[in-house]
C-alpha cells in the first residue's frame, strides 16, 4: 500500500489492538473512500502465524472481541454483500469473487499471437482503462498464456489462463458465470458448442481477424462481429447476414460493444 493511503485512512485502529480485524477494517475504510483493493496474484507474502496472540487459544479469544467491533461499524456495507462462501464450494468462491462486477467478458482465442489474438488484446486494453469495473477472462486455447503480450495484460487487471488442461471442465465449472462472450471466429465446432452450453444467457461477439474464411459456426448466430480490416467486414457481410460490424480501429468500439450487447460499461 502507499504510505499516504495508509496515514489518510488513520491506519490501524488501536480498538482491536493488538490484532484481528484491523486490516480488514483499514481495507472497508478505503472501499468507503471510494479506493479499490487490488490483489496481486504474483505476490508473496510470508505469514508469522500466531505472532500476535501466541497460540491459538489467544487468538479466538481477541477475534471474538473484536468481530463486534468490525460487524457493528460496517453493517450497512455487510449487508449488501452475499452469504459467506463455503471454503470447500470452489464455485461459491468465484461467485463470490466477482459478485460486485457488473459485466463479466469472457474472451476465447487460440493464441495471442494469432489476428483473433491481435484484436483481443486491443480491446482488452481498453476494456482495463474504461470498464475497471468489469471482470476480464481472457482463455487461450493453445497455451501461450505466458508470452509477453499476456503478462502486460495481466499486469492491466486481465485474468489470463492458458490452454493447458480441461478446456471443457473449466467451461462447464464456470457455467452461467460470463454475461458475455466474445471469441475467435475460426474455433472449432466442438468450442462454440461449449461455450454456448456453458454459457447459454451470454450474448456473443465474433472476434474476426483477416485469417477467418470459410464457414464460422461462431458467427452462425452471433450478433456482433468485431473485425480489424476491410477484408474482414467484407467476410463477414458476404458470409452471413444480420449481423452487425463494428471495426476494432474506432475510437469508440468498446462502446458500441456495450451499447450493442445492452452491456454496462461503468
Amino acid at each position: 500500500m502507499r504510505r499516504s493511503a495508509f496515514c489518510d485512512a488513520g491506519g490501524f485502529d488501536p480498538v482491536y489492538h493488538p490484532a484481528y480485524y484491523e486490516d480488514t477494517d483499514l481495507a472497508m475504510r478505503w472501499r468507503a473512500a471510494g479506493m479499490r483493493v487490488v490483489y496481486q496474484p504474483r505476490s508473496l507474502a510470508v505469514h508469522k502465524r500466531w505472532a500476535s496472540s501466541g497460540d491459538r487459544s489467544g487468538m479466538l479469544d481477541q477475534l471474538l472481541r473484536n468481530r463486534p467491533v468490525f460487524v457493528d461499524r460496517w453493517r450497512d456495507l455487510l449487508g449488501g454483500r452475499p452469504p459467506r462462501p463455503d471454503p470447500e464450494d470452489a464455485q461459491s468462491l468465484l461467485a463470490m469473487r466477482d459478485v460486485e462486477c457488473p459485466e463479466r467478458a469472457l474472451v476465447v482465442v487460440r493464441r495471442l499471437d494469432s489476428p483473433a489474438g491481435a484484436l483481443a488484446a486491443r480491446l482488452l486494453d481498453a476494456g482495463a482503462t474504461m470498464a475497471r469495473r468489469w471482470r476480464l477472462t481472457l482463455r487461450c486455447t493453445d497455451e501461450d498464456a505466458e508470452a509477453a503480450d499476456a503478462e502486460r495484460l495481466r499486469a492491466a487487471g486481465v485474468e489470463v489462463v492458458g490452454g493447458r488442461g480441461d478446456m471443457a471442465g473449466w467451461l462447464r465449472f464456470r457455467r452461467r458465470h460470463h454475461s458475455v462472450v466474445l471469441a475467435d471466429a475460426t474455433l472449432p465446432a466442438a468450442t462454440v458448442a461449449l461455450l454456448r452450453e456453458t454459457q447459454p444467457g451470454a450474448p456473443v461477439v465474433a472476434l474476426v481477424g483477416e485469417d477467418a474464411s470459410g464457414e464460422s459456426p461462431l458467427l452462425d448466430g452471433a450478433r456482433l462481429a468485431l473485425c480489424d480490416a476491410d477484408e474482414a467486414a467484407d467476410y463477414v457481410h458476404a458470409t452471413y447476414s444480420g449481423i452487425h460490424v463494428v471495426r476494432i480501429d474506432d475510437a469508440n468500439a468498446l462502446e458500441q460493444v456495450a451499447f450493442r450487447m445492452g452491456l454496462q460499461l461503468e
